[in-house]
């Protein structure tokens, strides 16, 4: 059989993608999640950038803060500290904590939210160091809802983080990359990149991809809600 034919196979008779759960967090007791919440809060209500708040953030450690973010009250009120500190320091640290733990964050549910917050900020190494984070799982994250807001995002982002999620749909399988763009979520994400490439990257990585899906476009044309076949179709 040719290597058509076994792609054609895979991509219209295989199961839908299986992608994997978000990492696990561990197994943490009511108390400690209590006790996080009341950790945050607390900085919550202090949030003036005084000294309090300060020496609340040095003793807070990460394993505290990320926990915290998994849960919705924890979530809004690192966005609000984030957003109010003023000590250029501090925040930084809170910057890296989000970007160190982007992958985690990036699979649930508020945890995404904190990332999407973090990324509107524009701070260029904490958005490099969160790209680097996910290098290798953008694939995985715009198969989903909370993790493919991420990865668009990043297309938002700048050239450097672009690229890296070109590089990922590159690496990937052709069959894996047209389920993608068939997909619930991860058509948009494979639209989005293209018009997004066309007109900011180097010709080489937007045909690079453009060349990889163009093969298969008559099987996205069976797929109206997505207009990649049409920018396909209109690339010469």
């Amino acid at each position: 059989m040719s290597t058509m034919f076994n792609t054609l196979h895979e991509i219209l008779n295989e199961e839908s993608l299986a992608v994997p759960p978000p990492p696990s967090r561990g197994d943490y007791s009511y108390f400690h999640i209590r006790t996080t919440e009341m950790d945050l809060q607390r900085m919550f209500n202090l949030m003036t950038g005084s000294e309090d708040l300060k020496d609340d953030i040095s003793v807070l450690d990460t394993r505290t803060l990320v926990d915290g973010i998994f849960f919705d009250y924890g979530c809004i009120a690192l966005n609000e500290i984030i957003k109010e500190l003023d000590d250029p320091y501090y925040r930084d640290e809170l910057l890296d904590v989000v970007s160190n733990n982007a992958l985690l964050l990036s699979n649930n549910a508020y945890g995404n939210f904190v990332v999407q917050h973090v990324l509107k900020l524009h701070d260029s190494r904490c958005t490099g160091n969160i790209a680097d984070k996910l290098c290798g799982y953008c694939v995985e994250l715009s198969f989903k809802k909370y993790g493919s807001y991420i990865v668009e995002r990043l297309l938002e982002a700048g050239d450097i983080p672009m690229a890296t999620i070109v590089l990922d749909l590159l690496a990937c399988k052709i069959e894996m990359l047209i389920r993608l763009a068939r997909s619930e979520y991860g058509n948009f994400v494979v639209c989005k990149l293209l018009e997004l490439t066309n007109d900011i990257l180097t010709a080489d990585l937007f045909y690079s991809l453009v060349n990889k899906l163009r093969p298969y476009r008559f099987l996205l044309h069976r797929f109206p809600e997505s207009k990649i076949a049409t920018i396909l179709s209109q690339t010469s």
